[in-house]
Formats: structure tokens, sequence, C-alpha cells
């Protein structure tokens, strides 16, 4: 993929997966990842393990690590040319800012994004120029409906959160959302963290 191809996917992406997520972006040989400075600054941070659809381990990146500003939390594969080195790029703060319940909310739903391979199909379509249509609004709120119910379980079943601590996911979705919106997402958690666990 060329440098003005990578940038323009780069940038197109930063709408995607947008539960938490907005982003600028640099052309890739302006961009700075150094797993070496990661590793040595990544003070306190604990996160699940993660892995792509392909079994890749995902890196968690503090966003000062990368040239993009990233306000809350998004997927990137940092290499494009092939798809590869999947990672979860995060700001700090806004970590920090969270409950436990939402930050781990948060993680599992962007790992989901990496775990079904809606990252790596988006990615794969900007590399082969396909442009969004207007069905693509439609396709997108599904795949963040998806990652909301996979990650709503994921707390029941791996995290032990109950039903009722699940309502506490509005104080999250209400930075992000409002109206209509906030109350569609919290009746889809509701209905996600009520699923029979045997149906998991």
């Amino acid at each position: 993929m060329s440098k003005s191809r990578t940038a323009l996917a780069a940038i197109l992406l930063s709408s995607l997966f947008n539960v938490h997520s907005v982003a600028a972006y640099a052309p890739q040989d302006q961009q700075i990842y150094n797993p070496v400075s990661f590793n040595q600054k990544n003070e306190a941070q604990s996160f699940p393990e993660c892995k792509d659809h392909n079994g890749q381990p995902v890196k968690y990146v503090n966003s000062r690590d990368y040239s993009g500003f990233i306000i809350y939390a998004n997927v990137r594969y940092l290499d494009t040319d092939p798809i590869s080195n999947p990672a979860i790029i995060y700001n700090a703060h806004f970590i920090e800012s969270l409950s436990k319940l939402e930050r781990d909310f948060t993680m599992a739903h962007e790992c989901y994004h990496l775990s079904s391979g809606d990252a790596y199909k988006a990615y794969e379509d900007l590399a082969l120029g396909i442009k969004r249509d207007r069905d693509s609004d439609i396709i997108m709120r599904k795949m963040e409906d998806d990652a909301d119910c996979a990650a709503t379980r994921e707390l029941r079943t791996d995290y032990g959160y109950s039903v009722e601590s699940i309502e506490n996911l509005y104080n999250l979705f209400d930075r992000f959302e409002n109206g209509p919106e906030l109350e569609r997402r919290m009746n889809l958690v509701r209905e996600c963290a009520n699923i029979p666990e045997a149906s998991f």
C-alpha cells in the first residue's frame, strides 16, 4: 500500500469502530511506534490478553507512543503491507478516568473488533479501494452493536458482573451518545446481559 493510501486509510478508519474513537493521523513515514519505549512507559496499565481473528497477539499502545492523537481508544493494524501487527491504541487519561466496569467493557469492545475480523476486513476494503456507500452506515452500526453485545457477555461470563451492574454502563455511554441513541445502546446491552449464560 502506498504512503498516501496508508495515510488516507488511517483517516478513514478513524470513523470506524467509533464507540470510543476519535483520531487524527500523520502520514506513515511520520508515524512513531517504538515497542521498547512503549514497554518502558507502560505504567500500571494492565489489560487482558487479546488476539485478532488470525491469532496474532494484540499490542496495547499508549497514544503518546503513537503519532496520531487518540482521545479515547481505537483499534489499528500498525503495519498495512501486509496487514499485520494489531493494536489497541488508548489514551491513558481517558482509561484512568473510567471505573473498572467501564474499562473492562471498553477493552472487551475494542478487542472484539480485532478478534471478529471486523477491523481486518475494513483495512482490506480500504486497500482495495472499496468505497463506503449508503448501506455502510448500517453495516458499521451492526458491527458496533455486535461489539457492544460481545463485550457485555464477556463482562458477565469472564468478569462475573451482575445484570444489575451493567446498568452502570449508562455513565460511559452518556459521554458519547444522547437522546434516542443513548437509550438504544442501553437497551441493547440490557438485552445482551440477560441472555441465559448457557447460550453464551
